[in-house]
């Protein structure tokens, strides 16, 4: 007789939890109680200190080691990925330089244009300069010392 599917499934659930749960608890509780005996029978300081730090090593450094080892990946393939999108867009970049250089120097040209069309305005226009002041508000004996310095 055939054991039905229910009871594999049950089976395999149960060696699956000894073989990943309960075999690396078990491992960790056996160095945890090697480090303690160790402490126990080796009572000089340096000896204890020894112990701690090796504990120290097994109980917390490699667990972030390991965990943080995806994150470490990842960051060298950002870098890695950063190094040719910098050398993909060099050529982009150039051109978009050489189009705000061209940009600048039209735009000094058309300024340039303007400021001198504004002066040759003004330089015409002085006259009408001096004729528009006699509607101006007379100024004050303290302003116009001011102005005359």
């Amino acid at each position: 007789m055939a054991p039905d599917r229910q009871t594999l499934v049950e089976r395999a659930h149960r060696r699956e939890m000894r073989l990943h749960i309960i075999l690396p608890f078990a491992g960790g509780l056996v160095l945890v109680l090697v480090g303690v005996v160790a402490v126990v029978l080796l009572p000089k300081r340096l000896q204890v200190s020894l112990v701690a730090d090796w504990l120290l090593m097994i109980c917390f450094l490699c667990p972030v080691a390991l965990c943080l080892f995806p994150v470490a990946v990842g960051m060298a393939a950002a870098v890695a990925g950063l190094g040719v999108l910098h050398h993909k867009t060099g050529s982009g970049l150039a051109r978009v330089e050489r189009l705000t250089e061209r940009a600048l120097e039209n735009t000094q040209g058309v300024t340039e244009k303007i400021n001198q069309a504004t002066v040759d305005l003004s330089v015409k226009f002085a006259f009408f300069d001096k004729l528009l002041g006699v509607f101006d508000n007379p100024a004050l004996p303290s302003e116009k010392d001011e102005q005359d310095e």
